[in-house]
């Protein structure tokens, strides 16, 4: 059999010996009786016995102050989860006008802290507090990182 019959066969396209890349056709129509001669079925057994891989999704965000010990905020992940992600919130400082600039953030009150909870499969609460039991300014926004750790949905 030569070289591009058994994927024309397969209703391939085989490159012609008249074509410009007469150099090339040879090994192109190789490749494409390989794959004929193989068929698709590994493909398919290949994404069905894939190992499922955990991908990290990341942010930032703002919760806007309170004359209170904490405040926190609801906030989604880009992409839902299948289960619940394994998350991480942390608090990366304040300022007073709404321009985010990592330069600009200041550590208005040390003793703040950020955490996560009730994280879902699309999101999860962010709560910024001060464990000195003082209270945050109402003037001021206070910035959060989080990362969530899961497989997607």
């Amino acid at each position: 059999m030569a070289n591009g019959d058994a994927a024309a066969a397969a209703g391939m396209d085989v490159v012609p010996e008249t074509a410009d890349r007469r150099e090339g056709y040879d090994e192109i129509n190789k490749t494409r009786d390989y794959i004929a001669e193989q068929g698709l079925s590994w493909l398919a057994e290949d994404v069905i016995t894939s190992e499922v891989q955990a991908v990290t999704q990341h942010g930032i965000g703002k919760i806007t102050g309170a004359a209170a010990t904490s405040v926190s905020e609801t906030f989604s992940f880009p992409v839902p989860f299948a289960s619940v992600p394994v998350m991480h919130v942390s608090y990366i400082g304040a300022r007073t006008t709404s321009t985010f600039n990592p330069a600009g953030l200041s550590d208005f009150a040390p003793d703040a802290v950020g955490k996560g909870f009730g994280p879902s499969t699309s999101g999860a609460t962010a709560l910024v507090h001060r464990t000195n039991g003082a209270n945050l300014s109402a003037g001021w926004d206070f910035y959060y990182s989080w990362s969530a750790t899961g497989v997607l949905a």
